[in-house]
């Protein structure tokens, strides 16, 4: 049987947004599990840049976990403020 979840950050890893899609569809209730390292599918959509699935995970019924810190203390908003100033090459105030 596969894990959903892993499924889920893999496919976030890879870019698959299709697959997300459908995870996220099927499997929705999941948007609040935790990995090993303190990452949730907002902190990997965020991470990654990924703006369809961040609304996408924004908008399901069972919230994601905002405020939740992965391992080294960095929230979702910490990853997505990264991810501008550093690879989009946004400023930061």
């Amino acid at each position: 049987m596969s894990d959903p979840s892993r499924e889920l950050y893999h496919a976030l890893r890879d870019g698959d947004d299709t697959k997300v899609a459908d995870l996220i569809e099927s499997h929705g209730d999941f948007t609040k599990v935790v990995n090993e390292y303190g990452y949730t599918a907002l902190h990997f959509a965020a991470y990654k840049g990924d703006v369809p699935v961040l609304q996408k995970i924004w908008k399901m019924k069972t919230q994601p976990l905002v405020g939740q810190k992965t391992n080294d203390g960095s929230t979702a908003l910490h990853l997505g403020n990264m991810d501008c100033i550093v690879f989009r090459g946004g400023k930061q105030n």
